[in-house]
């Protein structure tokens, strides 16, 4: 696994989230029929034994696709979702926190997805331990056959996240756009994708160094984020930060400066982060 998927190991050993209301609950692994056997009052290959196998593949593949190192193999899994729905937000996020630099963040284990009955699976940073391990389950499908909604660890996913790529904060000629930020449940922090566009000149920026205050006013502290990154001219980088005890609603102060003039020419900004 490449480095650039850090921040996203460490979510997915974090991140508790969930979504989208209207869809169709997924049988579970749990109530599943022992194989060989049709499901309760229904003959063998029916309709409802189809829709489950199709559901597996879909989770089965969906997983595939969170535990991928390349965006566009990330990305190749949002055709398994509903437009918008939290199972495709979740997804757009990984994909964004692959985008990082490897060599800005620290090295990582490679992280699989483990089968979980017929319609789930897990991550686990320790496969031999399973309190390291997250389990992805309670898949639910829209009328189309799309996955819409799960849950991590039996907790929602889609409260907790956000997915914007926005309107972008422009100082000078360089922007800053979020991309997307979720909470986790076990620990409370929050990961944060941006988007850093340079315009003439090449510049340098620390996301270690930024800083951010909840809506609660608190101020988070910063922990396994992208080191100092160079972004060369009219170019741009995704750099991830995983912010301590904070929420989302408040606001990202962000900086950098011109990297022929560091850190005389410094420059900063600031972010709504949800």
């Amino acid at each position: 696994m490449s480095a650039a998927r850090s921040v996203l190991v460490s979510a997915l050993g974090l991140l508790l989230l969930s979504g989208c209301v209207g869809a169709t609950k997924a049988t579970s692994a749990g109530t599943a029929a022992p194989a060989g056997t049709a499901l309760r009052g229904a003959p063998p290959a029916t309709t409802e034994s189809a829709s489950v196998i199709a559901l597996g593949r879909a989770v089965k593949s969906y997983g595939q696709a969170l535990a991928a190192t390349a965006p566009a193999s990330v990305r190749e899994g949002l055709k398994l979702t509903a437009p918008n729905s939290a199972a495709y937000r979740y997804l757009e996020h990984m994909a964004s926190m692959s985008e990082v630099p490897a060599e800005a963040l620290p090295t990582a284990p490679p992280l699989a997805a483990l089968p979980v009955g017929e319609d789930g699976f897990k991550f686990c940073t320790i496969p031999s331990n399973d309190f390291s391990c997250n389990t992805y389950s309670d898949f639910t499908v829209n009328q189309d056959g799309k996955l819409v909604d799960f849950t991590i660890d039996k907790q929602p996913v889609g409260p907790r996240l956000t997915v914007v790529s926005g309107q972008p904060v422009t100082v000078g000629d360089v922007k800053f756009t979020l991309m997307s930020a979720y909470r986790s449940i076990a620990s409370s922090v929050l990961v944060v994708s941006v988007k850093v566009e340079s315009g003439a000149e090449a510049i340098t920026t620390n996301p270690r160094q930024w800083s951010y205050r909840g809506p609660d006013g608190k101020q988070a502290t910063a922990v396994d984020s992208s080191r100092a990154t160079l972004v060369i001219a009219r170019s741009h980088v995704i750099v991830g930060m995983n912010l301590g005890m904070a929420k989302t609603g408040g606001y990202l102060t962000l900086s950098g400066c011109p990297s022929n003039d560091c850190p005389n020419g410094s420059f900063s900004g600031v972010l709504k982060v949800g």
